[in-house]
């Protein structure tokens, strides 16, 4: 944890937000772990949220308004919800399974791929839909995360989500499922599979992946998915 004391309203006071800020930023270049550590906490924008609080209030209980903005941060990155990741590659029949699962269940379906197609944003607008979910509720999050620093992202700045739903199938089915001609989804299939592996790994530690056979297709795929939400596993 990172503390600054402020002792007066001066007009220095901007510049000691300044210097600390840039003090981090200057520690982010001199390292990997220090830019991941940046950007994973959104130590800049807390800051920059900081210090447009104090230009708009000109407050004199300085501390009082800095704890209370910090409050609402936190109270930001809470959620309730229960949020169920879907992964797979493309082409696996997950969008079919989570629209089903929503329709069935009353579930929160979030396309990712239709939120954004630049992966840099999607944690962000992720962020807004999800805690815009209603309270107790369960959240499909279809096709997300891609990568490790996706999932590490949301964790820390939304919540941990409570199970991953691993559509599994080799790129060989998949491309013959498609007809094998495609060179864009054989792209997207390699891309898939080279990035999956860190997230796989990273929640099958956690105990949170739950494999779904997409080898299989139609009927026999949606029963998987049905029986792990009804909680009729075999």
């Amino acid at each position: 944890n990172h503390f600054f004391v402020l002792f007066s309203p001066s007009p220095s006071l901007l510049c000691v937000l300044y210097l600390v800020l840039l003090s981090f930023t200057m520690a982010a270049d001199e390292g990997a772990l220090d830019a991941q550590y940046m950007e994973l906490h959104s130590v800049q924008q807390v800051f920059e949220r900081l210090m447009k609080v104090l230009i708009q209030q000109r407050p004199d209980n300085i501390h009082g308004v800095l704890s209370q903005e910090l409050a609402k941060i936190k109270d930001e990155k809470v959620g309730d919800c229960n949020v169920a990741y879907i992964v797979g590659p493309p082409g696996a029949g997950k969008t079919t399974c989570c629209r089903m699962a929503a329709e069935e269940f009353g579930y929160t379906h979030i396309s990712v791929e239709e939120l954004s197609a630049d992966p840099e944003q999607a944690v962000s607008l992720l962020r807004s839909k999800v805690l815009a979910c209603p309270s107790g509720g369960t959240v499909l999050v279809d096709g997300f995360p891609t990568t490790l620093k996706q999932a590490l992202q949301f964790d820390i700045q939304v919540l941990p989500c409570r199970c991953v739903l691993h559509f599994e199938a080799s790129e060989k089915a998949l491309l013959e499922r498609a007809g094998g001609e495609d060179e864009a989804y054989r792209n997207r299939l390699a891309e898939y599979f080279r990035t999956i592996p860190s997230v796989l790994a990273y929640y099958k530690a956690q105990k949170k992946l739950v494999k779904i056979d997409a080898e299989k297709s139609g009927e026999e795929l949606w029963g998987q998915v049905h029986s792990f939400f009804t909680g009729d596993e075999e």
